[in-house]
């Protein structure tokens, strides 16, 4: 996995993701160094789920965060030009 911008360095970041069926609760923790993303713990209420994915869902994660990244990214962007 490549990205096509520079990844903000940093340890423990967090997404928190909340389902709407019965108020469920995700968390996603990751590093980011060396312009790669370790994932650290997937979370699925209070039980680690990380263990139980398959290297491809991991790897299916790790694509989205970066997705999102860039995302920001571009927004950030935006609002600096708009600014």
């Amino acid at each position: 996995m490549k990205p096509n911008f520079k990844l903000q360095e940093g340890g423990n970041q967090e997404i928190q993701l909340k389902l709407t069926y019965e108020n469920k609760e995700f968390l996603i923790k990751f590093d980011v160094f060396a312009q790669d993303i370790d994932l650290l713990e997937v979370g699925a209420g209070e039980f680690d789920i990380t263990e139980l994915l398959s290297d491809e869902k991991q790897n299916d994660i790790k694509e989205k965060i970066v997705t999102q990244l860039k995302k920001e990214d571009q927004q950030n962007y935006i609002d600096v030009m708009a600014a």
